[in-house]
């Protein structure tokens, strides 16, 4: 696979763009690149590689998207907004040192970073679990006053995200009544959010209590009809306690939100092993492989 954004230039671009990417008039007009402001404007060049534009061809079935970003990076502007975008875009394609390295270089731009650009470095730090930095910077952040509205919502679902993910490191290490601990402010402060409320029954379904897993999810589902994997929890928690018939509703129910999920395919399967019609759950259990080989 070709990673560096000049082998791919080369490969895909050059061929119209020209090797110094300064286009071409011709059979066709073909934009220079080098120079071209349309590409500093934001999700511009990303979108017009994944896309298409006038003449040229969408790559969305060609590259993946660690090719794009490295072929936008070089016309990006090194403008700080840019650099914490592309920084971003990184950590999503999961190369940590490029997406840490462009964040650094936003921040080295302005002597004293805003609260939106805080909190495009602390997000940043969430999503590479580099935690210790990220309790630093929403420490200060905390100090900080003049968040407006969208600002203040995410820094608080930071803070929700950042805690639900303790309390479930502790609770795959085994230590439910500390992940409890870390869980218990949470459900005083937001009792009917869906994210605490699925910690809450990961946990219990972690101790076994599956009674309480169902009675959870089921309150998750009636607060967001559309949350797959409430579903998915409840149905496993009836078939660990042999509720076949509950199993059964809910299998009819998820199936209508994912009619094509692998996973619920694997459940059904469990159902009609548990029924002992293993013909049947052989069927599901080989659907299920289909489709998460076609994923």
């Amino acid at each position: 696979t070709q990673i560096e954004g000049e082998d791919i230039y080369r490969a895909l671009c050059a061929g119209c763009h020209m090797p110094d990417a300064k286009g071409a008039v011709g059979a066709g007009k073909f934009p220079a690149l080098a120079g071209n402001e349309n590409l500093i404007v934001g999700d511009y060049p990303v979108s017009v590689i994944v896309n298409g534009l006038h003449g040229m061809p969408p790559f969305r079935q060609v590259l993946d998207d660690q090719q794009i970003l490295a072929v936008v990076e070089p016309y990006v502007d090194e403008t700080p907004e840019l650099l914490g975008a592309l920084a971003t875009a990184w950590a999503a394609v999961g190369d940590e040192p490029r997406a840490m390295s462009y964040m650094r270089q936003a921040l080295s731009r302005v002597p004293n970073p805003d609260i939106g650009m805080r909190l495009q470095y602390a997000g940043l730090l969430f999503a590479l679990q580099q935690d210790a930095e990220f309790e630093v910077v929403m420490e200060d952040l905390l100090r900080q006053t003049g968040f407006n509205d969208q600002q203040s919502l995410q820094m608080a679902n930071m803070r929700i995200a950042y805690r639900l993910r303790q309390a479930d490191l502790v609770r795959e290490d085994g230590q439910l009544a500390q992940a409890y601990e870390y869980l218990e402010p949470l459900l005083r402060v937001n009792p009917n959010d869906p994210r605490v409320l699925m910690a809450l029954a990961r946990l219990y379904n972690d101790a076994r209590e599956y009674d309480r897993v169902v009675a959870l999810t089921r309150r998750v589902i009636d607060i967001d009809p559309q949350n797959a994997d409430a579903y998915r929890s409840a149905i496993n928690a009836a078939l660990a306690m042999n509720e076949l018939d509950q199993a059964d509703v809910l299998l009819d129910d998820a199936f209508a939100l994912e009619p094509n999920s692998a996973r619920l395919y694997a459940l059904a399967g469990r159902a009609a092993r548990a029924r002992g019609e293993e013909g049947r759950a052989l069927q599901l259990f080989q659907h299920a492989l289909r489709l998460d080989q076609e994923v």
